[in-house]
């Protein structure tokens, strides 16, 4: 149930602080997905240019290709960012219309709700 409360100056204080901290947290967190993207494409970057040169003209033999895939981490995080922007690059249909990609549908839900969850954190019952 809602209802007003007298503040004293030292609670209104507090909850100046808190309300700018949340304020900061959420305008920084903006830079979280860039400096993401940033940070893979950098690195597919030093892979293409440093780590995969001498498998250019591997021929299409079963043992060679097997032996490919098992190369290490960074050849598995890449073939596992190509699945997921395969699924994500899906339309989602709304009656029959598409309405939007998998991956910004999931994108918007996962940034609505960590602006919400910044609204309501330590709201509280007026404390």
């Amino acid at each position: 149930m809602w209802h007003f409360l007298d503040l004293t100056p030292e609670q209104k204080t507090h909850r100046r602080e808190l309300l700018d901290r949340y304020a900061t947290i959420a305008q920084l967190s903006a830079l979280i997905p860039l400096k993401a993207t940033a940070l893979y494409l950098l690195t597919q970057w030093i892979h293409d240019r440093w780590m995969d040169r001498g498998d250019r003209d591997i021929p299409s033999s079963p043992y060679l290709k097997e032996a490919k895939t098992r190369r290490g981490v960074l050849w598995r995080v890449r073939c596992w960012s190509r699945r997921v922007t395969w699924w994500a690059g899906e339309p989602v249909e709304v009656w029959g219309y598409g309405f939007a990609k998998r991956g910004e549908v999931l994108g918007a839900a996962v940034w609505t709700a960590w602006l919400l969850l910044l609204c309501v954190l330590q709201t509280g019952d007026g404390e």
